[in-house]
């Protein structure tokens, strides 16, 4: 994706459209990959790009049997999601990232991203 004309951000996005791609299909480790490639492409005022990096790395190092690094990309993803404007559609990754945290074990923390999703409906 180098060598293309389309903003970086841009490559970003499709970088962690690919890494869903692959994480649907089972290939984690290409999942890995391309969800590491869209974080070198991110800046600092993308919060919500990067935390959903961050959730495809936990999810597929979780899936890869690495629950403790699945977590610590999980909470990475929680950090980032934190920067984030309240919006339906953040409540929608709050949401998956909910979802993320209590499948790798830690139902501390899905609790309070399940409170923010419904916090950002105003619930």
């Amino acid at each position: 994706m180098a060598e293309s004309s389309a903003g970086v951000t841009d490559q970003a996005i499709a970088e962690l459209e690919l890494a869903k791609v692959e994480l649907t299909a089972g290939h984690l480790e290409l999942a890995i990959e391309h969800a590491r490639a869209a974080d070198g492409l991110l800046a600092a005022e993308t919060p919500e790009l990067d935390a959903q990096g961050r959730m495809i790395l936990a999810r597929a190092q979780g899936a890869l049997g690495d629950r403790e690094q699945g977590l610590a990309s999980a909470r990475e993803a929680l950090r980032f999601m934190q920067q984030s404007p309240a919006s339906r559609q953040a409540a929608g990754k709050w949401y998956a990232l909910a979802e993320t945290i209590d499948e790798l074990g830690d139902e501390e923390r899905a609790v309070e991203a399940y409170q923010q999703a419904l916090a950002c409906v105003g619930l």
